[in-house]
């Protein structure tokens, strides 16, 4: 894959991007990137089974029609688990204290909410 060091979820989301090439073909891993790889597939309990060659000093998964959805189910659970809003401002966004603020700044005041509820 590449010689720059990946997290777990940017390796998730590399692999789920490789996983609509024509079938078959293989991931091809260093051992750096293979062992977070098996750690995501195992902890996603589900029964995913791939041929696994050793060529050099690389790791070869093989990737078919047969387990691609079962590969990229493992990974996309992982994603989805793991990948959270990484700066202060999409974390406000995301607790919905943003629009809460919002509608508190921009927001008729309640006493003229209950005033034009009285007049209609």
């Amino acid at each position: 894959m590449t010689e720059i060091q990946l997290t777990k979820l940017q390796l998730a989301n590399y692999v789920c991007d490789e996983l609509h090439k024509g079938m078959p073909f293989d991931l091809i891993f260093n051992q750096d990137e293979f062992v977070p790889f098996m750690e995501i597939i195992d902890a996603s309990n589900l029964n995913v089974e791939f041929s696994v060659k050793n060529i050099g000093d690389k790791i070869h998964v093989g990737v078919t029609k047969g387990n691609s959805n079962g590969i990229y189910q493992a990974l996309s659970s992982y994603i989805k688990e793991h990948d959270h809003p990484s700066s202060d401002i999409d974390r406000f966004i995301a607790s919905g204290e943003f629009d809460k603020a919002f509608k508190d700044v921009f927001g008729l005041p309640n006493g003229v909410v209950k005033t034009l509820g009285d007049v209609s």
